[in-house]
């Protein structure tokens, strides 16, 4: 019998941990799926829900995980993504719009395969860097 190339921890459905409680009837939520794509590549969807329960126009791209540049859709003011993995746990995503840098991100996956940390540099148009972070947590392999 011949082997099988190991799947990718990633592959899953992932969900934003809210870093404070929702307030009562916040319908919100962010969840992010990692599929394979072209046999070792990665597909990435967003899809958001408002407090109100109104869902967001889902937005992704897909990725050889080799940092080159491939088309996102559906996000506003991006319009290409490139992942670069730094190790079997770190991948480094660059967002760039009209081919100026955007945004750069450092997913982080926990040891036991179940949390992703991600930091979020970006510019904002005065030339100040800011830096946020979010967790997801895995909901479905």
């Amino acid at each position: 019998a011949g082997a099988t190339a190991p799947s990718n921890p990633r592959f899953g459905r992932w969900k934003l941990k809210p870093a404070t409680p929702p307030a009562e009837g916040d319908k919100s939520s962010n969840i992010m799926t990692y599929a394979p794509w072209n046999g070792t590549g990665m597909s990435v969807q967003i899809d958001t829900t408002n407090r109100d329960g109104v869902p967001g126009t889902p937005w992704g791209y897909n990725t050889m995980l080799d940092g080159k540049d491939l088309p996102v859709y559906g996000r506003n003011g991006t319009d290409t993504a490139s992942v670069t993995p730094l190790n079997d746990k770190i991948n480094v995503i660059i967002y760039k719009q009209g081919g100026k840098l955007v945004q750069i991100l450092q997913n982080v996956l926990s040891a036991d395969g179940n949390t992703h940390n991600i930091s979020y540099t970006s510019t904002d148009a005065k030339g100040e860097t800011k830096t946020t972070y979010a967790t997801y947590e895995r909901i479905l392999k």
